[in-house]
């Protein structure tokens, strides 16, 4: 039996955090602030939603790799096991040819 265990770490950026960020800007004008807190509550929501597709995209990117990198593990540990069973039947056979 094979056992694989990866430390690999994908920290997320902080894409929610710059969408939080900007809904707290305010307008230079007074005069327009009811029109610019309108389009940036939509601007917000399109940030916050574009952030939303970037953060799953990266985390599913993330476990892609981690599972290529257990496969990948895992393939050179069932190697590194053959290439021991293979050099342990070669040593026994060499004794064998000896005793015969």
């Amino acid at each position: 039996m094979i056992n694989y265990h990866s430390n690999a770490q994908f920290e997320t950026p902080a894409y929610q955090q710059f969408a939080a960020d900007y809904s707290g800007q305010m307008s230079p004008y007074q005069n327009q602030q009811d029109v610019f807190r309108g389009l940036q509550q939509k601007n917000a929501v399109d940030l916050s939603r574009y952030a939303q597709q970037r953060q799953d995209e990266y985390e599913g990117q993330a476990e892609k790799a981690q599972r290529e990198l257990a496969l990948a593990g895992l393939t050179m540990m069932g190697q590194a096991q053959g290439n021991a069973q293979n050099n342990q039947n070669s040593r026994l056979q060499l004794l064998l040819g000896g005793l015969l």
